[in-house]
């Protein structure tokens, strides 16, 4: 049994991920396909198939349905392997082809690269925050300073060389009342490859933060300024499950969320949420799938983006309901 072709290292699960064998058997015989966690040893797929001489199996689908693709929320900073990312190896018959590591979107490691785009041209609030993502074969170094008028606390975050995508999260205490600004210093390989600085905000209630991915595989995010209630479908369960007539069981909200008037850059950037397979609600630091039921763009005479509005569902999670 040996391997006639294997997918390149940092390819893209969400793509056909295709192993071809031979089983050098002349007149045929059964064969087992196993799909491995490298780092678990959990398997995540098999297959069989019968009676062959050459084989060829595609394990993307195994692969997208067992890895993570939502962004990390963690309530102190981090810096940390994307969730999207996941190294296996494929056993056909007991023979392993070389291990693997998939990504959300294929990488090169030829250099380094920054992969989200956001800068939080809005700031951050308190509650809030900072996420980008950061692909280097190199040692890469995050220094991030919280900035105070009674002094500035500045501390860093390192992680060894991997050719692996990797998420920064950056948050700021719903209790911090000291700190006016965040600024960020990357590092890799010891040189500084990027330096910006996000001031700290005051938010509106009702603002509704959102997080996705885009196309080259880095976590980008926006809070929405605006969020009106649209509309409210309620269930209520009837008397012989609760004895009360009437008690609300449950119940679902629509709302209505639009962008504020951003720069044509931000308002393109924003614009590539609509391009993502998935939309989370980064709300109260939780994390949760976003369902959208419209997308709009509004655009100027000269066919630039200038607002964005979605209607998206909710799930009732106890409370007042408007």
């Amino acid at each position: 049994m040996k391997f006639i072709s294997i997918p390149e290292n940092g390819s893209s699960w969400r793509e056909p991920l295709l192993y071809s064998f031979d089983l050098e058997s002349e007149e045929g015989i059964d064969a087992w396909v196993q799909i491995i966690h490298a780092e678990t040893n959990k398997l995540i797929g098999e297959q069989r198939l019968y009676r062959v001489k050459r084989g060829e199996v595609n394990i993307a689908p195994y692969i997208e349905a067992a890895v993570s693709v939502s962004p990390l929320v963690v309530t102190s900073p981090t810096i940390r392997e994307s969730p999207s990312v996941i190294p296996v190896y494929v056993m056909v018959n007991g023979v392993e082809a070389p291990l693997r590591k998939y990504f959300r979107s294929k990488m090169i490691f030829d250099f380094p690269e920054m992969l989200s785009k956001g800068r939080a041209l809005q700031g951050l609030a308190r509650g809030e925050a900072l996420l980008f993502t950061v692909m280097t074969p190199f040692m890469l170094e995050v220094e991030y300073t919280y900035v105070r008028e009674a002094g500035d606390i500045t501390s860093t975050l390192q992680f060894g060389k991997e050719e692996t995508p990797m998420e920064v999260v950056i948050p700021i205490s719903q209790l911090d009342r000291k700190t006016k600004a965040l600024r960020i210093v990357v590092r890799i390989d010891h040189a500084v490859e990027h330096r910006f600085e996000v001031p700290v905000v005051e938010r509106e209630g009702g603002a509704k933060r959102v997080a996705w991915y885009n196309q080259r595989g880095g976590v980008e995010f926006y809070t929405f300024p605006y969020a009106v209630l649209r509309s409210v479908s309620v269930e209520a369960a009837d008397v012989e499950q609760t004895g009360a007539a009437g008690r609300l069981h449950d119940a679902r909200l629509v709302r209505h969320i639009a962008s504020g008037s951003e720069v044509e850059e931000e308002m393109r950037r924003i614009s590539g949420m609509l391009l993502s397979p998935e939309i989370y609600d980064l709300t109260d630091n939780k994390c949760r799938p976003l369902k959208l039921l419209k997308r709009e763009l509004e655009c100027d005479p000269h066919g630039r983006v200038r607002r964005i509005e979605l209607d998206c569902v909710e799930s009732w999670e106890g409370g007042e309901l408007w």
